[in-house]
């Protein structure tokens, strides 16, 4: 959502490493001295972990950008990394019950056939204020709720349901509002709290979606343009973002290359205001 925000729609991840908070010169730390030496520290970490070094080493992605900050105490690193592989001539927006949508692929990725295009929404709640005792209590975050698969017309696709298997990063506001935020002081009890939230996001659960037969489905080898009927899809969850993902074919196989988030009926936080 946020990168959506800023004015993003490409494939996209992130790496992050340091503290959820803040440490003062009070709290008996030592101080975090070289940069270098975090950041080389930071990197070992990353390449360590088996998912955070497939973020760094996958293949698809054509673009990092970095983030630091440290004070005498602290040391923040994060990587976001994007692909660069669709340009929008209409970025997805839902205008009168319609989720429309038209572009050019580009750097390699193509279409086939048509309906190598692959297109799903999925669906999150109206975002609202949380503490930060909520905030670290959900560890990882997920696309959203799957609601829907596009599918082109006239090849005798029909609409209908299917089931898939949904596992979901607790949701914050789920959390009690008056939840501790870290500190050194607990800080044992917040990393039992994180292993707790790994164990119930490794639940899975059953859940249904909808196929939906697109109105209008023009795609090329690398190009589309569609649209189609989802006004059923916003009468059953309402106002929220339905976010919105594209999926095309690269070197053979099908990839993402877009993810845009569609604030649906509601304003986005002020915290963003601006930034679109």
């Amino acid at each position: 959502m946020r990168y959506s925000l800023a004015g993003g729609y490409q494939s996209n991840g992130e790496n992050g490493s340091g503290w959820n908070y803040c440490i003062r010169e009070s709290d008996g730390f030592s101080p975090v001295g070289d940069v270098r030496a975090q950041l080389r520290q930071r990197m070992k970490g990353w390449m360590g972990s088996p998912d955070h070094r497939a973020n760094v080493l996958d293949p698809w992605h054509r673009k990092v950008n970095i983030g630091l900050a440290w004070n005498t105490y602290n040391f923040q690193a994060f990587q976001h990394f994007e692909g660069d592989y669709v340009h929008f001539d209409q970025v997805p927006i839902i205008r009168e019950g319609s989720l429309v949508m038209a572009g050019q692929l580009k750097n390699g990725a193509g279409l086939t056939r048509p309906s190598d295009l692959f297109v799903q929404l999925f669906y999150d709640p109206p975002p609202h204020s949380l503490i930060r005792g909520q905030l670290v209590r959900t560890y990882c975050y997920g696309f959203g709720i799957e609601t829907a698969s596009l599918l082109p017309p006239g090849r005798g696709y029909v609409a209908g349901s299917y089931e898939y298997d949904y596992s979901r990063c607790p949701d914050p506001y789920h959390v009690p509002s008056d939840a501790p935020a870290p500190s050194p002081i607990n800080h044992s009890v917040h990393v039992a709290d994180l292993e707790e939230a790994l164990k119930l996001a490794d639940l899975k659960t059953v859940k249904t979606a909808t196929w939906i037969v697109a109105e209008q489905w023009e795609a090329s080898a690398d190009s589309f343009d569609l649209r189609a009927n989802v006004s059923e899809l916003l009468d059953q969850h309402g106002p929220g973002v339905y976010s919105v993902m594209t999926r095309a074919i690269l070197s053979g196989e099908l990839h993402i290359v877009s993810y845009y988030s569609i604030f649906h009926e509601i304003e986005p936080p002020n915290t963003y205001s601006g930034q679109r």
